[in-house]
Parts: structure tokens; C-alpha cells; sequence
């Protein structure tokens, strides 16, 4: 039979050897999770800038257009107003119809811009409605990975000492078979 000595070194440098790989491994897995955590946090945060920089060009879009829109109203409105006032002037027709008439173009021209400036206010509200949404869908991408735990020294440190303790009791127990064996 081995010697007790042996016997225990070996079984303590087993235990100890398995807890440091262990630990080892847990610190490998760790930083594996960590580096696929972060890259899943840029890529989120990388397709949110991608999004609020396409919604900013529309809602610029948006601002342009609603823009265009009541400047050519404006422009449509002199010159028919200005049209009617020479026709008017042509005729020799004066007074409240021609008034009248000029008024209907400055109305219309009234609900113009403000049908182009709700339907503004919708669209920016919109893409605003988008953008929020785009940031809490970023967030919920990077909340769906759990952050992972970093391991800690002290589990193998244990887990050595607990190996130390059965390596002294292999090592007692064995010695005291040994000595029960040679005194029968």
C-alpha cells in the first residue's frame, strides 16, 4: 500500500489543481459573456444613433416640406388676389364683392397653413413617438443579455482548504489503519 503521505499530497494536489481549472474556466466563460455583453450594447447603441439620425433627416423633411407648402399657398394667394384686383380694375367693378372676393383668397389661404402646420405637428409627433420608441427598444436589446458576474477568488480558495482538510483526514485515517494493522 502507498505511503499515507502520498497518498494525501496527491489527493490535495488533485483537489486543488480541479479548483484552480474551475476557477479558470468560470474566469474564461466570464469574459467570453462580458465581451458578448458589450459588443450587444454598442450594436444596440450603434442601430439606435442609426435610427434617431434617419429620424432627424425626416422630421427636417417634414419641416421643409410644411415649409414649401405655405410659401406656395402665399404666392398662390397674390397672385390671385392680384389677378382678381386687375380684372376687377379691367371691369370697372369695385366694392364688396371684389373685397369679397379677395377676402375668399386670404380664408383659404388661412386653412391652408393651418391644415399644413397640424399635419406638421402630427408628423413631428410621430417621429418623436418613433425615437422614444427607438430608445426603449436599444434599452430592452441590451437589458434582454444579462450582465454577466465576474467569478471570485474565494470559491477555489475555500475549495482548496476544504481539500487541505480532507488531504489531513485521508492522511489521519490511513495512519491510524496502518498503526491498528501493525499492532494485530
Amino acid at each position: 500500500m502507498c505511503d499515507p503521505a502520498t497518498i494525501a499530497v496527491t489527493q490535495f494536489a488533485v483537489s486543488a489543481t480541479s479548483a484552480g481549472l474551475g476557477y479558470a474556466a468560470r474566469r474564461q466563460q466570464y469574459e467570453a459573456q462580458s465581451d458578448a455583453y458589450k459588443e450587444n450594447a454598442q450594436s444596440a447603441r450603434e442601430a439606435a444613433i442609426n435610427s434617431y439620425s434617419a429620424l432627424n433627416d425626416r422630421q427636417i423633411e417634414e419641416n421643409k416640406a410644411a415649409f414649401q407648402k405655405k410659401e406656395e399657398a402665399i404666392r398662390e394667394t397674390r397672385i390671385g388676389s392680384a389677378t382678381a384686383q386687375t380684372a376687377a380694375g379691367e371691369a370697372g367693378v369695385a366694392g364688396l364683392s371684389i373685397e369679397r372676393v379677395i377676402g375668399d383668397y386670404f380664408a383659404r389661404l388661412g386653412r391652408n397653413q393651418t391644415n399644413v402646420e397640424s399635419n406638421r405637428r402630427g408628423a413631428v409627433t410621430q417621429i418623436q413617438r418613433q425615437k422614444q420608441s427607438t430608445y426603449y427598444e436599444a434599452q430592452g436589446r441590451i437589458n434582454a443579455m444579462p450582465n454577466p458576474q465576474a467569478p471570485t477568488i474565494l470559491e477555489p480558495v475555500l475549495q482548496i482548504f476544504g481539500s487541505g482538510l480532507d488531504a489531513k483526514t485521508t492522511y489521519n485515517k490511513l495512519r491510524l489503519q496502518d498503526a491498528q494493522r501493525q499492532a494485530s
